[in-house]
């Protein structure tokens, strides 16, 4: 054999090892022990790609993670086999898709929202296929990204706070401009982590995505790592199974009923041993202690509602959120 094709059989083992280190080793990855699925959702008959995992019964409960793959390095099928041991050990079923706002090189702000938006639809169908067919708890919903896949799991992750417990990033890929839509739905006690890696290319952007997150009130932890463990989905099992036994989660949410100065405030919480409710409505009218009360303000303006919750084991738990009464 000649020098040359010694030559060229260098380059291409090479760019072997180089796509498989970026892509997080596809090339060596072992087959999932549990189940992948191709999916249609229901809605504009997209695919998308089911994780059971191993040992699957449907007698028993099950939390979701929802994984946004990088458009460039990982497939919705790869990203799942990544993920697949963790979810055999937490006992998750996953799902994945290919997502439109997961380019490289992102188009304009206008255009990159609405591919956002397109993903929105698309997941939150699955996920309601999902829950429609299998047995979900509710309260153990997440979502996490990689790279290019984080901008549309921060876009969906926060405009969604009622549904995702928490949001992971590894390596984001970030401009503030994507995200603004999601700035009103914000929960500031939802649980965000962010994974920097020192030797990421695009650190920078993951430095502006901690701050911009800090600067909208976001709860978020930060992870600096310095080898290829940023890649790592143990990371982000870490993280979930945390909030979960850290923080639980109570989400006020506040509805008009008719007139626009009623509202109804309701409680979505995954403590299930609560005796007691107090809500504090902001304008000195008495304490309610009912679960999901229904108040009229006499005057508008600016209210801070306080909620506190007592449960069963003498823990106190309490929630604040700011309400705008208008004529």
């Amino acid at each position: 054999m000649t020098r040359r094709k010694y030559f060229h059989l260098g380059l291409m083992a090479m760019g072997l090892m180089l796509t498989g280190l970026l892509s997080g080793c596809t090339l060596l990855k072992p087959d999932p022990a549990g189940e992948i699925i191709k999916r249609t959702e229901p809605l504009d008959g997209r695919r998308y790609d089911l994780y059971l995992p191993l040992g699957y019964s449907a007698e028993r409960t099950y939390g979701l993670l929802v994984l946004c793959p990088d458009g460039l390095w990982e497939s919705s099928a790869s990203v799942l086999a990544d993920y697949a041991k963790l979810a055999d050990d937490q006992s998750w079923i996953m799902i994945s898709a290919p997502l439109q706002g997961t380019a490289d090189w992102p188009p304009s702000p206008e255009q990159q929202q609405q591919r956002q938006e397109a993903d929105e639809t698309l997941l939150l169908s699955a996920i309601a296929h999902v829950q429609a067919g299998y047995p979900i708890d509710d309260q153990q919903i997440f979502i996490s990204g990689n790279l290019s896949g984080t901008r549309s799991a921060l876009f969906i992750g926060l405009r969604r706070p009622e549904l995702f417990r928490a949001v992971a990033l590894r390596q984001p890929r970030f401009d503030s401009n994507y995200i603004q839509p999601a700035k009103p739905f914000i929960d500031p006690y939802q649980r965000v982590l962010v994974v920097a890696g020192m030797a990421d290319l695009a650190r920078d952007q993951a430095l502006r995505c901690i701050e911009w997150l800090n600067e909208a009130d976001v709860a978020v932890s930060v992870v600096h790592t310095a080898a290829s463990a940023d890649r790592q989905p143990d990371m982000v099992r870490r993280f979930f199974s945390e909030c979960l036994r850290k923080h639980p989660r109570l989400l006020v949410q506040a509805f008009r009923t008719g007139s626009s100065r009623t509202i109804r405030f309701q409680l979505q919480t995954s403590l299930r041993d609560i005796e007691r409710y107090s809500w504090d409505f902001g304008d000195k009218s008495p304490t309610d202690t009912t679960p999901s009360p229904e108040h009229r303000y006499t005057a508008p303006g600016e209210y801070t509602i306080r909620l506190q919750v007592h449960s069963a084991d003498q823990q106190t738990h309490e929630r604040t959120i700011r309400l705008s009464i208008t004529e």
